[in-house]
């Protein structure tokens, strides 16, 4: 089926190309073949691009666990590490420990308890 559509195909484009040569108008049946495999080519790009915006969006989600992931690691060993409050300062120290309660205890939106009532 494939070598039919090749052949096929081929013929249809060298009829295309040859009638715009001359000027004339291609053949309805030319120009059916043709609109069929573009509809085909679009078809397969379009799914080629929904493959791509799931790929892209599940490569975001894990790059954003990962960071979380790593962030909560280093806040972690900043906190609970002996000493680190005298090596980096009180306020890093501070701004750290804000940093890891709001990641771990993130604060619920208003808005959900004002809808619900």
């Amino acid at each position: 089926m494939e070598k039919t559509k090749s052949k096929a195909q081929k013929v249809a484009e060298e009829s295309l190309k040859k009638t715009m040569q001359e000027g004339k108008e291609p053949s309805v049946e030319n120009l059916m073949f043709a609109l069929n495999q573009a509809n085909d080519r679009i078809k397969q790009m379009h799914a080629q691009m929904e493959q791509m915006y799931e790929a892209h969006r599940d490569l975001q989600l894990r790059l954003a666990t990962n960071e979380f992931q790593h962030r909560l690691d280093f806040l972690w060993k900043v906190l609970f590490t002996e000493g680190t409050d005298q090596i980096f300062g009180k306020e890093f120290y501070k701004k750290c420990a804000e940093e890891f309660k709001e990641m771990m205890f993130p604060p619920f939106p208003v808005e959900q308890e004002e809808d619900k009532k």
